[in-house]
């Protein structure tokens, strides 16, 4: 009878993330737009941005849920929706870098935020228990992102794969799993130290 329960609360909880996933959407293009920051504003979220804009507040509404009592508790719920919001952030960053067939592959707002995905990861991994996990955050809303220009499968697909996610979204996963690394090393570093 236990089970049946927690299986019930665990099933409401999803259905409940997700609707929140959605009612976060207007807060979401409020904050944006009021920033005057592109991706996430009113017309970004209706225009694509809702495609990695509702996982990622799901996931957050998800988080947040748990700390109702009775409802499954995730571990590290701050870090994991600090992750979320850097993503965000990130995802909404980049699209002010384009880089044009003109310019260089990458341009010093690039570098700036290949940093950001670094330090951030480094300082989030080492407080949460499960690191790999609150690391994944991070790139998760660029990649959703991502993918939603992959899935006709034809030469238009393909050069988006080589123009923008070799180029960009690769190295800020690689930011991110070296800021992760980074933050476990030192971590069992001070570990051994004491």
């Amino acid at each position: 009878m236990r089970v049946a329960v927690q299986i019930i609360l665990d099933v409401v909880q999803v259905v409940l993330a997700l609707v929140g996933g959605v009612l976060l959407l207007e807060p979401l293009a409020l904050l944006f737009g009021a920033m005057n920051w592109p991706k996430y504003h009113d017309w970004g979220i209706v225009h694509g941005g809702f495609f990695s804009a509702i996982p990622a507040l799901s996931i957050a509404a998800y988080c947040l849920l748990g700390l109702i009592p009775g409802l499954r508790r995730p571990n590290d719920i701050w870090q994991r929706i600090a992750a979320l919001a850097v993503g965000l952030a990130i995802t909404s960053l980049l699209v002010l870098t384009i880089p044009g067939p003109p310019r260089p592959i990458w341009k010093t707002p690039h570098y700036a935020i290949f940093l950001l995905a670094f330090l951030s990861a480094a300082a989030l991994c080492y407080s949460a228990k499960p690191s790999w996990l609150v690391a994944l955050m991070i790139p998760l809303p660029l990649l959703l992102d991502d993918s939603q220009f992959v899935v006709p499968p034809d030469e238009v697909a393909w050069a988006y794969v080589r123009y923008n996610m070799i180029r960009i979204t690769l190295p800020i996963v690689a930011a991110v799993s070296s800021g992760c690394l980074v933050s476990l090393a030192v971590k069992r570093s001070r570990r051994n130290a004491t």
